[in-house]
């Protein structure tokens, strides 16, 4: 079968934080360590970079976070966050209740209220898809959480990826994980390769590698469409099943990927397996970076909840709490804005401190064992 003509679309504006900081540290290998007089100096070109807003707010947000301690944090996931759901009228989900066969699990349900809507070929009928917009006010970053598309939705998915207009797809599951299908494979591996999905055109173009996830570079273009859409897909393949990576420096490295693509300024696609776990511990993570380098100050608990009242269960675990946490911190000291003292138990400072969350997370997942189907998902 012959593609399909087509004209693709010219390539679009930079996607950048506003203020000036990129995740560029994170991304180049590990600086050394700096001794005495040599590293004040270090700290000290870094802080005058940094307007006195941001640098008041990145010092609030540290103290505020040591001040908590791991401890501290574990009370606050557990109290006030573990149980949080939307409220009673936000959290609707009849489209959800109504298309069974279109969700990958029973239990984790797409509010009504936040729900991407398909329009593209669709009739209002069928509309659906497992999928909702994540936004923050004062943030102009807009994310679309999804679950890892099923075989019969995969049309679907594409259909909603050039409706939205999507330069990147943020995808952090294999799709098979512990002898488990997470998601089904929805676009050719190999460069040349291409594939139909229903009405959806999908075209590999490019395979690239940036150590730790793959970048595929692919055309969508719908039938009778002339014009296509690019689309980098980013492939995440070492978070582990019901664990985390080994360092937050991969995950930061996936986030300055993804902000410092020049594609578009549109939503980027973000999912796992149910699009939850991993999936909002990332858009958290890239949240707080860009409020905080922009001076805005930092609720934990406020934005927490924000997420959960747009995406269901966001952040299942209290490992990935402290993830979201420590992965912020370890920016902050990687870019030595702030010198970060010990957390805990040197959580920030071991070299292990990820080997530590793990482990607390994986116990936990082992508590709750099958009785939450979203936790396969962690």
């Amino acid at each position: 079968m012959a593609p399909p003509k087509k004209k693709t679309r010219a390539k679009r504006k930079d996607m950048t934080y506003e203020c000036g900081e990129e995740l560029t540290g994170a991304a180049g290998p590990a600086r050394k360590p700096v001794a005495g007089a040599k590293q004040a100096q270090t700290q000290a070109q870094a802080r005058k970079d940094l307007t006195a807003d941001v640098e008041k707010t990145v010092d609030n947000y540290v103290d505020a976070m040591i001040s908590l301690g791991i401890e501290g944090l574990r009370k606050q996931y557990k109290e006030q966050l573990a149980n949080y759901r939307a409220p009673d009228e936000k959290y609707k989900f009849t489209a959800f209740e109504a298309n069974p066969d279109k969700n990958r699990y029973l239990d984790v349900v797409c509010l009504d209220e936040t729900r991407v809507r398909l329009t593209m070929d669709v009739p209002p009928s069928t509309d659906y898809i497992h999928a909702n917009w994540v936004k923050f006010e004062g943030h102009d970053k807009v994310f679309i959480a999804t679950q890892g598309p099923l075989d019969n939705t995969i049309e679907d998915f594409w259909r909603m990826v050039f409706q939205e207009g999507c330069p990147n797809i943020v995808n952090l599951t294999k799709c098979i994980e512990d002898g488990k299908v997470k998601s089904s494979q929805y676009w050719p591996l190999d460069p040349g390769a291409f594939q139909s999905f229903g009405k959806m055109f999908v075209n590999t173009k490019k395979v690239e590698s940036d150590g730790k996830f793959l970048i595929y570079t692919v055309e969508v273009l719908p039938e009778g469409c002339s014009n296509s859409n690019i689309v980098k897909v980013i492939h995440m393949t070492s978070w582990p099943d019901r664990g985390l990576p080994m360092s937050g420096r991969h995950v930061l490295r996936l986030i300055r990927q993804v902000n410092g693509d020049k594609l578009d300024n549109g939503p980027v696609v973000m999912h796992c397996s149910a699009g939850i776990g991993r999936t909002g511990t990332i858009i958290l993570i890239d949240v707080i970076l860009r409020r905080l380098f922009r001076g805005k100050e930092i609720d934990m608990v406020d934005m927490f909840k924000q997420l959960r009242n747009q995406r269901a269960s966001c952040i299942q675990v209290e490992g990935q709490y402290l993830f979201v946490v420590i992965s912020v911190l370890d920016y902050i000291k990687h870019r030595k804005f702030r010198e970060v003292r010990k957390i805990g138990n040197n959580l920030v400072d071991d070299p292990n401190s990820y080997n530590t969350v793990d482990h607390r997370m994986n116990s936990v997942v082992t508590r709750n064992g099958s009785n939450a189907c979203c936790l396969n998902d962690a």
